[in-house]
C-alpha cells in the first residue's frame, strides 16, 4: 500500500473519530437538558391567535372544557357589529343560531371588546368528522380557527372573517 493512501486513511479516521465525539457530546448535553426539565416540547409552544388586517386578538384562552374567552380589537376605521363567532377545525362552517352571541357586540374604531365571557365553546373534528366540543387536559394545545360574523354600522356591510388560533389549555373555572 502507497503512503499517501496511508495517511488518507488515517487523516479521514481521525476526522471521523473527532466529530464523532462531538455529536456524542452534543447528544449528551441534550438529554441531560430534557432530563432536567430545561427543554420541554410542551412549553416550546404558546397560545397564538392572528386575525386579518384591522382586526386583532387582544385577549384569548380556552379551560379544560374547551370554553372560550375571546377580547377583540378593530381598527377598521368604521364602528362594528359583532353577531356571531365560531371556534372550530372545520374549514367551511355551518353557521347556527348556537354560533351567535348572547347580545351582539358594538366595537367602535380603534377600541376592542370581550365577545365572550366563557359562553362560546371551541369545537374538534372527531373520528366521524363531525364537529364536537374541544375538552383537553392542562398543557394540550388545541388548533382550529376562529369565524366571525360582523356588520359594519354605517352602511349595514355584512363580513365572515376567519383567523387561526393554538390555545393552550388552562386551568381556569368559567364563572
Amino acid at each position: 500500500m502507497a503512503p499517501t493512501a496511508v495517511k488518507r486513511g488515517q487523516v479521514s479516521l481521525e476526522f471521523l473519530t473527532t466529530y464523532g465525539w462531538a455529536i456524542v457530546l452534543l447528544v449528551a448535553i441534550a438529554a441531560v437538558l430534557f432530563w432536567l426539565g430545561v427543554i420541554n416540547p410542551r412549553t416550546v409552544v404558546t397560545s397564538t391567535c392572528a386575525l386579518p388586517a384591522d382586526l386583532g386578538c387582544k385577549g384569548y384562552a380556552m379551560n379544560l372544557s374547551g370554553t372560550l374567552l375571546f377580547d377583540m380589537g378593530q381598527s377598521t376605521g368604521k364602528s362594528i357589529r359583532v353577531d356571531a363567532l365560531r371556534c372550530t377545525q372545520e374549514t367551511n362552517p355551518n353557521f347556527t343560531g348556537a354560533d351567535n352571541l348572547t347580545a351582539p357586540v358594538t366595537i367602535a374604531n380603534g377600541g376592542h371588546a370581550r365577545l365572550t365571557n366563557w359562553t362560546k365553546s371551541c369545537y374538534r373534528l372527531n373520528s366521524t368528522g363531525n364537529p364536537e366540543i374541544a375538552a383537553g387536559s392542562v398543557g394540550g394545545l388545541y388548533k382550529g380557527r376562529v369565524y366571525i360574523q360582523y356588520v359594519e354600522l354605517d352602511n349595514g356591510l355584512p363580513h365572515l372573517v376567519a383567523g387561526d388560533v393554538v390555545l393552550r389549555y388552562e386551568d381556569i373555572p368559567s364563572p
